[in-house]
């Protein structure tokens, strides 16, 4: 599926090339590996049926421009899932959508607002990710935009932390829901005690604070299991291990097959 807004005169590929934007869903799961919610991920469709990541196609959407029209379409196709997975499943999708620095504003706040009224969506569906990197000197319009965000009933993620100066700062400045510690961290924990001290240590920290943790970049069977020895209960999981980023046809498809 590649539905995009509707103020879209023409599908955003077309500035790139021929072929359509299209989000894929990661999963994210309970430490029992039950379904948690999902994290929006953009891909790009190429006629010559190349499917390619951000890091292939995002330097050039943005040297053109184009990064708030595409975070607008992949922004749009959350929640148009989110809204049939409500249907077909009787109840709330959590669904997470990267935001960059300078889409954390007004005008992207009310097309989330004016997208989730249209599609019977509620604000508390939607966790808005932002890189820990972007809060290490932010502005004081990018933290009150945020706040906004945050006002508004969205839930806030801090992405990739652990990787920047800013974590611990902003986490006693700014009241987020969740943080995501960083796939470097992750990666081996199952066999370095160092780094299976420091993920106790933030999640201890993020529970105290109120805050939920996700696990990312799990791909090893040792990582995995070293999870089973977490007792906090707002820890999710998520990697390729568990699950690989699937369309929102497959994600569906998915819910239709598990009910």
């Amino acid at each position: 599926m590649h539905t995009y807004p509707p103020h879209l005169s023409k599908p955003l590929s077309a500035i790139l090339g021929q072929g359509h934007f299209e989000a894929y869903f990661q999963p994210k799961f309970t430490r029992d590996y039950r379904l948690a919610g999902v994290e929006t991920l953009a891909r790009w469709h190429r006629k010559d049926g190349r499917l390619l990541t951000p890091g292939e196609f995002l330097p050039a959407c943005i040297d053109l421009g184009q990064t708030m029209a595409l975070t607008q379409a992949m922004a749009f196709q959350a929640i148009h899932t989110a809204a049939c997975w409500q249907a077909r499943q009787g109840a709330p999708l959590s669904v997470a959508i990267n935001l960059p620095p300078h889409c954390v504003n007004a005008i992207v706040l009310d097309y989330l607002r004016q997208t989730l009224r249209q599609h019977g969506v509620s604000h508390q569906q939607i966790i808005i990710e932002i890189l820990e990197d972007a809060l290490e000197q932010p502005t004081d319009t990018f933290l009150a935009a945020l706040e906004a965000f945050r006002q508004e009933g969205f839930r806030i993620s801090i992405d990739d932390f652990g990787t920047g100066t800013a974590g611990l700062r902003r986490l006693v400045d700014f009241e987020a829901h969740e943080v995501k510690i960083a796939s470097y961290f992750v990666k081996g924990v199952g066999k370095d005690a160092r780094k299976a001290t420091l993920i106790q240590n933030i999640i201890a920290m993020a529970e105290q604070l109120g805050m939920d943790t996700v696990l990312e970049g799990l791909e090893e069977r040792s990582d995995l299991a070293w999870t089973s020895h977490i007792k906090s209960p707002r820890v999710h999981l998520q990697g390729f291990i568990l699950a690989r980023p699937m369309s929102s046809h497959d994600l569906l498809l998915g819910s239709q097959q598990a009910a």
